[in-house]
């Protein structure tokens, strides 16, 4: 989703048959509650999936409940994921210039979303530019004070740019703005350019600690892609061909929160709640829904922002 670029190319074949297999780490947890056993198991992705409990609530899949009988007051509580278990987050893309005060600033404005608005993604010029501006300085810092996580928004051509060029916008996002986690766009679906997106994201964890890939192929890539992100972009289109996807069975198999879906063209706020409902069916944990249009439907915010913000939000406490 480039800025100001038209994003019908983003809706390619989705990619079903033929996938890539690639060995999956079966992880069993036991845990012992007044001498009853309790196991699970999860499909890790490479060095990236693991299971872990995200603001309360393990992944959709179980929480960690109080229980005066059990040892230490607490217990794990486990079952399917479903739209009471899932956690979500809204990942804004944040394809505005950062002016004005008070609310009028759109930035300002969506970090009072917070928190169910966990992302905002930067893009300065289909990057982050060739010099410091300070006002995105101001805004990134008033997010980052929100607990908002900033991405800074990279492309790659879907390939074509050298790793070199990629790793410098990269290292320019750190030296600007401090942004470590990082946003790649115009990402391949083949397994063959899986490697290039490998390399990108260890370019990335190796910078700095803790930081986040998240790819955007806009649609279902080969499953080897699980080994290459933090987090996929497994849809970025219009509200009605949203109603039409089916997604492959294997996505369920990870935690939602590898699962980024962006849904334009979204008319109102009822129709959007029932799109959030949608997204957790669909094992999603990162959401961007919107009513604004092709062919840039990132340079405003949806007036529901709030309402879909703390919908995603609803299951994140326990």
């Amino acid at each position: 989703m480039k800025r100001n670029k038209i994003v019908f190319s983003k809706l390619v074949s989705r990619l079903t048959n033929n996938q890539k297999n690639f060995s999956a780490i079966s992880i069993i947890v036991l845990i012992t509650v007044i001498g009853s056993a309790v196991s699970f198991s999860s499909h890790a992705a490479g060095p990236y999936t693991s299971v872990e409990a995200e603001n309360g609530v393990l992944n959709g899949v179980a929480s960690i409940v109080s229980n005066s009988g059990a040892s230490g007051g607490q217990a794990v509580q486990f079952g399917s994921s479903s739209s009471n278990q899932t956690c979500q987050s809204v990942a804004d893309p944040a394809y505005f210039y950062p002016s004005g005060t008070g609310n009028n600033n759109l930035w300002n404005s969506a970090a009072t979303a917070e928190p169910g608005l966990g992302i905002m993604i930067a893009n300065i010029n289909n990057g982050p530019g060739t010099s410091i501006d300070p006002s995105y300085t101001s805004a990134i810092a008033t997010a980052k004070a929100a607990g908002i996580k900033v991405f800074g928004y990279v492309y790659t051509n879907y390939g074509a740019n050298s790793i070199a060029s990629v790793e410098a916008n990269i290292t320019t996002w750190n030296t600007y703005y401090g942004v470590t986690n990082i946003f790649i766009d115009e990402v391949s679906t083949t397994a063959a350019n899986e490697p290039y997106y490998q390399t990108l994201s260890n370019y990335v964890h190796q910078q700095t600690t803790g930081s986040l890939t998240m790819l955007n192929p806009g649609t279902v890539p080969d499953q080897s892609y699980m080994n290459a992100g933090d987090i996929i972009a497994t849809f970025e289109g219009d509200y009605s061909t949203y109603e039409s996807t089916t997604f492959p069975s294997w996505l369920s198999t990870y935690p939602a929160n590898r699962f980024y879906n962006i849904i334009y063209n979204v008319p109102d706020q009822t129709t959007m709640t029932a799109v959030l409902t949608k997204t957790v069916q669909n094992n999603v944990g990162y959401v961007y829904i919107t009513n604004d249009i092709l062919p840039n439907p990132y340079d405003t915010l949806p007036p529901y922002l709030s309402v879909e913000a703390s919908g995603a939000n609803s299951n994140c406490s326990l």
